[in-house]
């Protein structure tokens, strides 16, 4: 499946349960267009290869160690993993982030001895809703600090990322943050094939009368069951996940926007408990540093007296 059938697929599908702004959504519906208006391919780096080449634009901090080789045994001590998150968010695919890859790479950077922090790094509207929620648990089980620096927009399926980490920092106070909900937006292109001469039969056994139903009464105008049964349960799930990371949002009543799917500068998002602050990357990178080496150091304290226990 090329680029432009795997895109179409998350995007336009009936089925398709959405972590997305509005606005991510048309900005990849908009690329697209070349293939179906030019009849071109779209040729895409990896996102892999886009990620390290984002990298080696970033300032850089003395003493302060970045990385994505999170396998490797050349690391110095107190290196920094570096996760992107950028653009449109899938489960699985090569050429934007997927959600499989990223749990990968955490879960191999947490077990390297010479990693003691995962940055991630976010700059997303959000995207596909299938696995986030894998991705959250596997969050929450990471040992290390984890610190999420935002730059420009982090909503929907890109805030449920950030709220998994230990703190949440923006570049600046308008950076667009929150979009806590779920979505389904698609296509009905039937009406067109029927205009080109097309006939669709579809006929159902007798006792396979719930068979499509919901998608079909979607595409009629009635969405109530669908909404219930699969946007509902998902939404739901969104918000008890960041509740569990945001002490903040977690007291905020249910009809709260925030969790209603509103958005919110990033410092107003301070205040409702979305972020924890709001500076610049140096000091984001800084942060997490810290963090990390005070992290190691307890790990070595801890085993030192395991170590004075077992052998007095």
């Amino acid at each position: 499946m090329n680029i432009v059938e795997s895109l179409i697929k998350i995007l336009v599908a009936p089925g398709s349960g959405l972590f997305i702004t509005r606005n991510e959504y048309i900005a990849e519906l908009a690329s697209v267009l070349p293939f179906f208006i030019l009849k071109k391919e779209i040729v895409q780096n990896s996102y892999t290869e886009l990620a390290s080449a984002e990298l080696k634009r970033l300032p850089t901090v003395d003493g302060v160690k970045l990385t994505e080789n999170f396998n490797s045994t050349d690391l110095d001590e107190n290196t920094i993993a570096y996760h992107r998150v950028k653009g449109t968010i899938t489960s699985d695919s090569y050429w934007r982030l997927s959600t499989k890859q990223l749990q990968k790479d955490l879960i191999a950077a947490d077990n390297n001895e010479n990693i003691s922090g995962h940055m991630i790094h976010i700059s997303s509207g959000g995207g596909e809703a299938w696995y986030l929620d894998q991705l959250a648990e596997t969050m929450r089980a990471i040992e290390k600090p984890m610190h999420s620096f935002i730059e420009k927009v982090c909503g929907s399926g890109g805030y449920y990322i950030a709220s998994q980490s230990d703190f949440v920092s923006a570049s600046t106070p308008f950076d667009i943050i929150g979009c806590i909900g779920t979505m389904t937006s698609f296509m009905d292109i039937q009406p067109m094939f029927e205009k080109w001469g097309m006939r669709f039969i579809e006929e159902y056994a007798t006792n396979s009368d719930l068979k499509n139903k919901k998608y079909n009464d979607l595409i009629a105008g009635n969405p109530e069951q669908y909404i219930r049964e699969e946007l509902d349960p998902l939404r739901d799930k969104f918000v008890s996940d960041v509740k569990l990371k945001r002490e903040k949002i977690a007291a905020l009543p249910d009809d709260h926007p925030v969790l209603r799917g509103e958005t919110f500068h990033a410092e107003n998002s301070i205040e409702n408990g979305l972020i924890d602050a709001v500076e610049n990357w140096s000091s984001a990178l800084q942060r997490i540093h810290e963090a990390a080496i005070k992290y190691k150091d307890t790990q070595k304290n801890r085993n030192q007296a395991l170590q004075i226990i077992i052998n007095p």
